[in-house]
């Protein structure tokens, strides 16, 4: 038996996919809602002279940031996973992942779990970027380079933060 899946719902239709962010953003802005959530978007489908982002967390962070960067997080009733890199290709991770963006990115989820997920003080587990978090220099060394000089940075803004942890185990 040969299974059929039908997928093009998924592909948005509309012409202008950026309006219904981009009502959204007016909305916040006027204060008439507190936030807003969207679902995925076609990053092809909504490329236009008004709309030249990869993706709708970096519209976000130039219409709010105010100079500090956004953060995609994606949320469940278990837990929450914040992402350093955002919209860009893999194999421009290694060289996009620096100490000072991996701060930056830990001091907004930081703030962001006590502010609007009332966490009292926020325990943040950081992953790391190879497999088996690199296995000591064995798979990659972005981990012994980059993410624990970072972890130790945020640990002396006051961020509780331990790793990294390997990803691909902490999710199996």
């Amino acid at each position: 038996m040969k299974l059929k899946l039908n997928l093009e719902h998924l592909q948005p239709k509309q012409e202008k996919p950026h309006c219904s962010i981009g009502t959204g953003n007016r909305r916040f802005k006027k204060r008439c809602s507190s936030g807003f959530s969207n679902s995925t978007i076609n990053k092809k489908n909504i490329q236009s002279d008004k709309f030249h982002f990869p993706g709708h967390t970096e519209y976000l962070e130039e219409k709010f940031g105010k100079g500090s960067p956004a953060l995609m997080m994606l949320i469940n009733d278990v837990m929450r996973v914040a992402v350093v890199t955002g919209h860009i290709p893999v194999k421009t991770i290694s060289t996009a992942l620096t100490e000072k963006l991996i701060v930056e990115k830990l001091i907004v989820l930081n703030a962001s779990l006590k502010m609007d997920f009332s966490i009292i003080r926020p325990r943040i587990a950081v992953l790391g970027l190879n497999p088996h978090a690199g296995d000591e220099g064995v798979i990659g060394t972005e981990e012994q380079d980059v993410i624990i000089p970072a972890i130790k940075q945020a640990e002396k803004l006051g961020i509780i933060c331990v790793g990294p942890y390997p990803a691909d185990g902490l999710f199996g």
